[in-house]
């Protein structure tokens, strides 16, 4: 069974009627014939006498799957209830439906089909058409995916935060950490608490995620307490060049413009904070 022996055609025009031009011998493979014009590579085919009727001898008939080689017609194989007899000149051979040639479409049909048209079990290679890296936005429909379905594990988007440890500055000894993130695209997310015995009149911590450089200078808040005065709020700005997050322990208010308050540098100094940026 084959695909290409349905074709009555090379796909370029009506394959012609060919006429046999030398005697063939029962038995041979070779049809000598005048034309093979728009005839595919390999077919169905039908050959025999013309009667004066223009209809086939049926005595004459004979039906085979063949091959082209160039403008000769190969016989591969006789299909099931027909005798060879041979060729005479003037005999014909053409493309038309045949018991054999149904035979065929039904049996490659059959491969991936089941008897009322539908797909048979297996027949479609899942892996082939659903291969890795191929599945794009424009094929998952709006709102489709629940959260059920996102990964959970650490650093995905519907998982747990990541814990991480980030490096400080301004305090002595093994001050007390909490710090985590979790990350949707370039949007980070960082939760961190700091507790130690202050050292400097200055603080900072480190990103979990390198920032996009745009965000240098911006502040948001946080609250602290230093060498055990409560602030409340106070202040950390941005500083994707170094890259770190500076720390201030309030706002210094003027009429025109603000200073940030510096840390004691002695006692404990805490400070906890929730805040967002853009990644690089």
């Amino acid at each position: 069974m084959s695909l290409n022996l349905i074709r009555a055609s090379d796909g370029t025009g009506e394959a012609v009627r060919a006429s046999v031009t030398a005697i063939r011998a029962p038995g041979s493979t070779t049809i000598n014939v005048d034309a093979v014009t728009n005839w595919p590579d390999t077919f169905v085919a039908t050959t025999g006498d013309l009667l004066a009727s223009g209809a086939l001898d049926p005595a004459t008939v004979l039906v085979f799957k063949g091959s082209l080689s160039g403008s000769t017609i190969v016989i591969d194989t006789i299909a099931p209830g027909y005798t060879d007899e041979g060729n005479a000149v003037g005999d014909v051979v053409l493309l038309k439906p045949s018991t054999l040639w149904a035979d065929n479409v039904r049996d490659t049909l059959a491969v991936s089909l089941d008897d009322d048209g539908t797909l048979k079990a297996g027949a479609v290679d899942n892996a082939a058409a659903l291969a890795s890296n191929v599945v794009t936005t424009a094929k998952i429909l709006d709102a489709s995916v629940p959260n059920a379905k996102l990964a959970t594990g650490s650093g995905e988007p519907g998982g747990a935060w990541t814990a991480y440890t980030p490096t400080l500055s301004g305090y002595s000894g093994a001050p007390t950490v909490v710090g985590r993130w979790t990350q949707v695209g370039k949007t980070v997310t960082v939760t961190v608490a700091v507790s130690g015995t202050s050292n400097a009149t200055t603080k900072y911590f480190t990103y979990p995620v390198a920032p996009a450089t745009w965000q240098d200078g911006i502040r948001f808040a946080l609250f602290n307490t230093s060498n055990g005065t409560t602030t409340m709020v106070g202040a950390a700005t941005h500083r994707t060049s170094t890259p770190n997050i500076e720390v201030y322990r309030g706002f210094n208010q003027g009429t025109a413009t603000s200073t940030l308050t510096g840390w004691a540098a002695s006692g404990t100094a805490e400070y906890s904070a929730t805040f967002t940026y853009q990644a690089e």
